[in-house]
């Protein structure tokens, strides 16, 4: 993959292809189908409607999670219906937005307040929202949230609700996404992919293998 166009979001600048591009999570599926870009990369969960447009070559399995205040009064959740009643800030165009806005019925329907939902393209404000009281709580990705409360003062981790399968995104039928599943298999094979994984905590979100 030396001279692919590969579209990520913030904070990986500096990777080593110097032909790295960063993008919108809402933009970069677009931008691969259309060939603006050859690879996206950010916390694209495998989904049935994206299997449509695009293929995947997984690395991880990452769950959606989430994130409360120092002062939301809520222990743990476990499923949405903990959420009931708080304000949840979370990223457009996610799997995160779609699951809230299928369950957003579920509060009324158990006889509570429902949740109310702020969108974020950026987690900056999040962070800053959790801090002064604007959110109690954020939906994000689980790897992501387990560091977000190493660094950002009075959050703490309150649980899962559902995982998938991450993987790159490439083009229908590219041939990239055999050589990413390849590339991801042989760092499997060769216990690079374990290492890692153990050196950043995260050794519960290992694949076997990696898939296309």
């Amino acid at each position: 993959v030396d001279e692919v166009k590969l579209s990520a979001r913030p904070g990986l600048a500096g990777s080593p292809l110097d032909v790295n591009q960063t993008g919108t999570f809402q933009t970069i599926v677009p931008g691969v189908q259309s060939g603006k870009y050859q690879v996206g990369q950010a916390n694209f969960g495998v989904t049935k409607d994206r299997l449509k447009v695009v293929d995947f070559a997984t690395y991880l399995v990452d769950g959606q999670s989430f994130v409360g205040s120092k002062d939301v009064k809520v222990d743990s959740v476990k499923s949405l219906l903990d959420v009931c009643g708080l304000k949840v800030a979370t990223s457009p165009g996610t799997t995160f937005q779609k699951l809230l806005e299928s369950n957003k019925a579920e509060c009324a329907k158990a006889g509570k307040q429902p949740y109310t939902v702020q969108y974020f393209a950026d987690t900056a404000p999040i962070y800053l929202g959790l801090q002064n009281g604007k959110v109690d709580v954020y939906f994000g990705p689980t790897l992501s949230l387990k560091v977000l409360i190493t660094k950002i003062p009075g959050t703490r981790y309150l649980g899962e609700v559902a995982h998938t399968k991450v993987g790159f995104v490439a083009a229908k039928g590219s041939p990239l996404a055999p050589a990413l599943n390849a590339a991801v298999n042989s760092l499997i094979k060769d216990g690079t992919y374990a290492k890692l994984f153990a050196k950043w905590n995260v050794a519960d979100s290992v694949i076997a293998k990696s898939e296309i």
